[in-house]
């Protein structure tokens, strides 16, 4: 013990509008056992009508008062410390309390002690806003002295009260003051840095009453302070060296496991609970690996991520954690094997030709066994995962990624609400993202039942790393609004034999073929229908193959009255003349024995079939701005007619059918383009693409995508047209969806017509009146068109095109935000 150990002791108390509870903190502080104090208070800058500084000048030359700007509790805590005369540093809370002998204590510890900067504490009560008693902290009930004299180890398990601290003035000359620019966390920042290889001591004894109450910073600021947190907590982890963090826990893996049960026990702090979390997955597989005679650690990890020790056993979890990886892994996250539409034939054909660069896994989320109708590489890893719709779903999902240490997900089901909260989630447990979207970019504008998803499709798409399309159009009308936009067409899937290119297809059957799922509205089952009547008045003998499922009890879009049968029988059809075949797994007799491929789908995310059908020499005729454009080249390996136009769809098949050199001459360059689309040249773009997710930053990446992911749309003119067709469509929707609901009158009493003068800076409020909801008028639906079309003229005249796009587009992006349907 070193005699007439007596340093001068700076009792610091900022305070700002403290009128409420300062004058008990001063007394605590001057009611010291321990005299050899000075209580120094800093007013920062209270705009309480003098009450706090009234106070504190009550006090006179007991105490040094000081005044300054408001700059917040850390600049005030500086300036005490700048003023301070003392040899050791004392915070006090103006809301807080000090026990007589708090100072006493902790200095005849340290004069106990050799090292005489040792930093010593003791644990607190808690109290509330009238004083009265809530609970005890007390950190040498709850950890054992040798854990807590590891500084850094109390710091991280919660048993440091600033307030309850005496600290010696030669840790701010070593480690500098706290920082001003964190509001709530200055203290916990500034001790970091203060204990990393220091010294600490605790007592036993209780000597600080710190108060809870409403008026609390980390309390009125809780969303800012749980962020301020969160940067905090993955700033230390991310700045301990390995060595410091087996000092504290006795091995990484026990570190990240400790201070991840720690912050979910006893924080809300989200993204530091994911990160402690994910390095915990990490480093327990490491010992997994390195360690294996550990069985504990591995059960560890198995409670964490909620995987039985039966389901690990009997799945290919166990070979992701017990072998080195020696790839990269990427997942494809996905639906039921058993659905053997055209998604599942591609993401399956691309996943296994990934094989070869990768290591590749396939996650079925939807519970039911893992088989179906496509072959696949048996060198996927399967794993099935009933994927939940509750709160965690999402994280429980990504913790078993993480368990799997996939590096990378693709994402397919981009119109699934479940499937696009991921994104945001799996950035937070350090996994890259790929939205692979298959369908057309206005589906769901088009589709009602999907409208609830816009928002969320806006919202979280940009979260992905990238977000893929299949043609142009839909990736061009993306970028308008983001810059994770890339481009990537499927391969072609169909296996063709040379016995397929026999019969030379001017010698085949003079009919027609259809293949797609004819049970929709959107694949133009009606104007296909229309358009063969046409052509067998010109043709009687041509036969019409419709390959897929198909429902003729349906009503047909247009008369609602009348289903397809009837429509069939109406336009006098001969039975003998339409095949249905139902859904086949093998179209080829139909591909070979027709001339021509018609593909009246409104909207397709890339149209497959376009070239499954020109690997057989058979043009196409399509819509235009059906998402197929890319694909066909007008007039030479097929045609495009206009959106709807059945007429124009007959007129163009009876010109091929009845000109032998016309389709002798389309069907060689009708096989040029399954060439653009053939399977090494796309899965070559999928690995480029995928090893630019995994090396490079989102700046990089942007940058890589524009110049190496995206083409224009063919003719930007009509790029501009579709697009404001498509809005135009949607809009009408909503109007009529508005005008059914319980929100049809909410514009009743406005002056709709004023919206004619309306200037294209005000287009914004033009476009949300109408998604929101306007009056049902025969006489404004009447006119609408023809005043917002003076509207975009203006704005064509006025921004250009481009600029008029992305206006229309910056504003359905508001629009979803707010329509809350």
């Amino acid at each position: 013990m070193t005699k007439n150990f007596e340093p001068l002791v700076s009792i610091v108390i900022p305070v700002y509008n403290g009128s409420n509870y300062l004058r008990e903190a001063i007394n605590s502080a001057l009611s010291q056992t321990y005299k050899n104090i000075e209580v120094i208070v800093i007013n920062d800058g209270s705009i309480d009508g003098g009450k706090t500084e009234k106070i504190a000048l009550s006090y006179g030359s007991k105490i040094k008062y000081f005044r300054k700007e408001n700059g917040g509790v850390a600049t005030a805590l500086n300036f005490g410390i700048e003023k301070m005369q003392g040899e050791y540093f004392s915070w006090l809370s103006h809301d807080d309390l000090y026990t007589n002998n708090k100072i006493l204590k902790q200095i005849e510890i340290l004069s106990e002690l050799e090292d005489k900067t040792t930093i010593v504490t003791g644990g607190y009560v808690v109290v509330n806003s009238r004083g009265g008693y809530l609970y005890d902290v007390d950190p040498l009930l709850n950890h054992s002295m040798d854990k807590l004299e590891k500084p850094l180890y109390s710091l991280l398990r919660g048993a440091i009260h600033g307030c309850a601290m005496l600290i010696h003035k030669s840790h701010f000359e070593r480690v500098g003051v706290f920082d001003t620019n964190l509001p709530t966390t200055q203290d916990y920042d500034l001790f970091f840095r203060m204990l990393r290889g220091q010294k600490i001591k605790f007592h036993k004894d209780l000597n600080v009453k710190s108060r809870s109450h409403e008026e609390q910073d980390s309390k009125k600021l809780i969303n800012a302070h749980i962020e301020e947190c969160n940067e905090l907590w993955i700033g230390m982890m991310q700045s301990l060296t390995p060595e410091e963090k087996c000092l504290v826990d006795g091995s990484e893996y026990l570190f990240y496991k400790n201070t991840y049960n720690f912050l979910k026990g006893s924080t809300s702090y989200d993204k530091a609970i994911i990160y402690s979390l994910t390095n915990f997955i990490d480093q327990a597989r490491n010992e997994v690996l390195t360690n294996p005679k550990k069985p504990d650690v591995l059960l560890d990890l198995l409670d964490c991520i909620g995987i039985t020790n039966k389901e690990f056993i009997n799945s290919e979890y166990s070979s992701a954690v017990v072998k080195m990886k020696e790839k990269k892994r990427i997942g494809f996250l996905g639906g039921s094997l058993n659905d053997l539409g055209g998604l599942n034939r591609v993401l399956l054909n691309v996943a296994s030709m990934l094989c070869e660069q990768f290591e590749v896994y396939f996650i079925n989320l939807f519970g039911d066994q893992l088989s179906g109708g496509y072959d696949f590489s048996n060198e996927i890893k399967m794993i099935n995962y009933a994927y939940g719709n509750h709160e965690n779903s999402e994280h429980e999902l990504a913790k078993r990624l993480k368990f799997l240490n996939i590096d990378l997900v693709v994402i397919s089901h981009n119109c699934n609400e479940s499937f696009l909260r991921l994104y945001p989630v799996l950035h937070q447990y350090s996994i890259k993202t790929i939205a692979w979207n298959h369908e057309f970019y206005f589906l769901p504008h088009i589709k009602e039942e999907l409208y609830h998803v816009l928002p969320l499709r806006i919202k979280y798409l940009e979260e992905a790393n990238v977000a893929i399309w299949l043609n142009s159009f839909s990736a061009n009308v993306y970028a308008l609004l983001n810059s994770n936009t890339a481009i990537m067409p499927n391969p072609v899937t169909i296996n063709k034999t040379k016995e397929h290119d026999s019969v030379e297809i001017v010698n085949r059957p003079k009919d027609v073929v259809a293949v797609g799922r004819f049970d929709d509205d959107r694949k133009g089952f009606e104007q296909l229908i229309h358009a063969f009547a046409l052509i067998l008045k010109k043709i009687p003998s041509t036969k019409l193959y419709i390959v897929g499922p198909y429902d003729l009890t349906q009503v047909t879009s247009k008369n609602k009255s009348i289903t397809y049968k009837k429509l069939i029988e109406k336009l006098n059809i001969p039975s003998s003349n339409i095949i249905f075949t139902g859904w086949t797994k093998d179209i080829a007799p139909y591909l070979m024995s027709s001339c021509v491929h018609l593909a009246p789908s409104h909207h397709e995310g890339f149209g497959l079939v376009i070239t499954e059908t020109a690997s057989y020499g058979v043009p196409s005729i399509i819509f235009e701005g059906s998402g197929m454009d890319d694909l066909v080249s007008d007039g030479k390996s097929g045609f495009i007619v206009p959106m709807n136009d059945a007429t124009e769809m007959a007129e163009k098949t009876i010109e091929l059918l009845t000109n032998d050199e016309l389709l002798k001459d389309m069907s060689e360059c009708a096989k040029g383009i399954c060439e653009r689309y053939e399977p090494f040249k796309i899965i070559a773009r999928w690995e480029i693409l995928i090893n630019a997710v995994l090396e490079m930053n989102k700046m990089e990446l942007a940058q890589y995508l524009k110049d190496n992911f995206m083409y224009s749309f063919k003719d930007q003119q009509s790029f501009t047209k579709e697009v404001i067709r498509e809005y135009e469509k949607f809009t009408a929707k909503l109007f009529f969806h508005n005008s059914q609901s319980k929100y049809s009158n909410q514009y009743e009493n406005q002056n709709n017509d004023e919206i004619v003068y309306l200037t294209t800076n005000n287009i914004a409020e033009l476009y949300r009146l109408e998604i929101e909801g306007m009056k049902s008028s025969l006489s404004w639906r009447i006119t609408r068109p023809l005043r917002l079309f003076k509207l975009i003229m203006k704005s064509f005249k006025q921004n250009g095109l481009k600029n008029t796009v992305l206006k229309i587009l910056v504003n359905i992006k508001k629009k979803s935000y707010r329509y809350k349907l």
